[in-house]
């Protein structure tokens, strides 16, 4: 339950009014003694005045805030400026934090947000207390990418398992028996989800195993190194969490003599810009990374408006691009690892 005005004066052992003249300097003159009592109340049960005072200011002010993991991820970096945009053409100003997927740092950013008297928050968080916290606050939330089941709010992701089923049935029909799977890091649930939703792909064509798996930080250098190991590994073909783990495995492979998709066949979820570009072009489960951005930034403006009264789940379609870096299994079939290094 959410601490109130009310439950600071109680501690401070002063009046509801009394804690307003604290945060509102000006209002009533307060002795020093008084005023240090009801901040240290305030410290004590983590009272966010600002939430309440949402309800008591003149007006919006027409800013949202959201928190992502890594700016620096291609797949982030175009969803915050997806949602950037249309939070734009609505009228309204965007702060964001870059979280690094650390709790601290995430709840850190929250309460300057909330301080700051955000009309609205988008959340892409690694733990369930984010969630709850801004839940608690009584700001409009939607959480994106990731959904948080320990809270109340409203989501929007990507309904992974229909690519992720279509990329392993590709692989199956170009000869693929033998796969492996770069996986998120240990512990983060949105990697464990992913990781489930390629097993669970696979095991929808018993002729596929799942030869090893390699969790990994989402980094180039996190891919490089998973796919290292996986060339440890008899297989022919790799899956990948994220286009930043491909681009690292690509990396790692031609490092060793071998050749995409010629020796090892390679898909990568996401689709984000890189995956293009990339030498061969990735074959990508591709998220709708501007229309999650738009449906964010809408659901959450429709919440402010009180247009919205319950929350609502919405799971967008990807879609499964085949570009070059996948290809049949050679008719002799191939074992990478040390015997099969050039």
């Amino acid at each position: 339950m959410a601490v109130t005005r009310a439950d600071v004066a109680r501690r401070a052992g002063v009046s509801p009014a009394v804690v307003s003249y604290v945060l509102n300097p000006g209002m009533r003159p307060v002795s020093a003694e008084t005023r240090q009592r009801v901040l240290a109340a305030i410290e004590e049960l983590g009272y966010r005045p600002n939430a309440i005072a949402q309800s008591l200011r003149r007006g919006p002010t027409r800013t949202l805030g959201l928190l992502l993991p890594d700016h620096a991820n291609p797949f982030f970096s175009e969803l915050a400026a997806a949602i950037e945009d249309r939070a734009f053409e609505r009228g309204y100003l965007l702060l964001v934090g870059s979280t690094s997927e650390d709790p601290q740092r995430e709840m850190t950013y929250l309460n300057k947000f909330l301080d700051r008297q955000v009309d609205g928050l988008i959340l892409i968080v690694s733990q369930d207390e984010t969630c709850l916290a801004a839940q608690q606050s009584a700001t409009p939330v939607v959480a994106l990418d990731r959904f948080p089941p320990a809270a109340d709010i409203s989501s929007i992701q990507t309904d992974g398992k229909r690519g992720a089923e279509e990329a392993i049935t590709h692989l199956a029909d170009l000869g693929h028996r033998h796969i492996g799977i770069i996986s998120g890091p240990e512990g983060l649930p949105v990697a464990m989800e992913r990781l489930q939703m390629w097993r669970a792909a696979a095991a929808t064509r018993p002729e596929i195993e799942c030869r090893a798996q390699c969790a990994a930080p989402y980094t180039r250098e996190g891919g490089y190194v998973a796919m290292g190991e996986l060339l440890k590994s008899e297989v022919t073909a790799v899956v990948t969490a994220c286009d930043v783990h491909a681009v690292g495995a690509l990396s790692a492979i031609r490092d060793v003599g071998l050749a995409v998709p010629e020796d090892i066949s390679l898909i990568s979820y996401d689709g984000t810009g890189i995956a293009r570009y990339t030498l061969p072009p990735l074959t990508v489960v591709s998220q709708p990374i501007e229309l999650m951005g738009q449906r964010a930034v809408d659901r959450l403006i429709a919440q402010i408006a009180g247009e919205v009264h319950e929350d609502i789940h919405e799971y967008l379609e990807p879609h499964f691009d085949v570009r070059s870096s996948t290809g049949p299994l050679r008719e002799s079939g191939h074992a990478v690892g040390e015997a099969g290094r050039r």
